[in-house]
């Protein structure tokens, strides 16, 4: 089986934020868009390692099952981010938003966890056993989209910027769920993950637009 090592996007959020921070004691000091250092993240090394350690997945080759993991490593990430700008943040509209992706993504966690500790993995043939490796994939481009984001610093418009391909890679890997998966209960989750993150990077979209 083919290993993928997926990033945690909760940690790009905080190493990108800390990497537009200026340091200052006592000084405050103007970012690129504006906004003052004291509404950047103050986020220091230890902070970033306790957040969401990178993880390693194996993927078994079984849709559903790959599906229900990969989105729950991904759900804990947007929490995470999500947590971190409610604590850090001063925009209240993103930080009422950021607490609707906590309650939301919190439940589906739940759920996630509860399918997959209660799913009986079906035979597999040994031989001409079709995989996939579209959720690897998908996780390695929002990776690489995150990470080559030019940051302003500011926690609000951070976070607002980097969940929306962390949204677009959710609805993605729904969409494939769709197409490759056959658990009638995972299929159902992943339309409502499509039908609610789209509709919150329209959102995010609209919120951007306000603060340019």
């Amino acid at each position: 089986m083919k290993k993928y090592i997926i990033a945690s996007a909760a940690i790009v959020f905080a190493v990108a934020v800390q990497s537009c921070k200026t340091e200052s004691k006592k000084e405050t000091t103007t970012t690129m868009d504006g906004m003052t250092n004291k509404d950047s993240i103050n986020m220091d090394h230890k902070n970033m390692e306790g957040m969401h350690s990178m993880s390693s997945m194996k993927m078994t080759g079984d849709f559903d099952y790959d599906f229900a993991n990969t989105m729950l490593m991904h759900h804990q990430s947007a929490v995470d981010m999500a947590k971190e700008v409610i604590a850090k943040g001063s925009n209240t509209e993103v930080k009422t938003m950021a607490q609707n992706i906590v309650t939301a993504q919190e439940a589906e966690i739940a759920q996630f966890k509860n399918i997959t500790a209660n799913y009986k993995m079906p035979e597999m043939k040994k031989e001409g056993n079709e995989t996939h490796n579209e959720l690897g994939e998908t996780m390695e481009k929002m990776e690489a989209k995150m990470k080559g984001m030019a940051k302003t610093g500011n926690a609000d418009k951070d976070f607002l910027m980097m969940m929306i391909p962390h949204h677009e890679s959710a609805v993605t890997m729904s969409e494939d769920e769709l197409s490759h998966g056959k658990n009638l209960e995972l299929k159902k989750m992943a339309q409502k993950i499509m039908e609610d993150q789209g509709k919150e990077i329209t959102q995010f979209e609209a919120m951007l637009a306000k603060m340019k």
